[in-house]
């Protein structure tokens, strides 16, 4: 364990945020897989 606090493991998940994002980075998926940025 780093420092004196445990580390953060509740995180929650935004739907809208999510689909935001999603829409926003839709170019950066090349070959349409669901992953975005990687190597054709």
């Amino acid at each position: 364990m780093r420092g004196r606090t445990p580390p953060v493991t509740t995180f929650t998940v935004s739907d809208i945020l999510f689909r935001t994002a999603m829409s926003s980075n839709r170019g950066l998926d090349r070959v349409k897989d669901g992953v975005a940025c990687e190597k054709a």
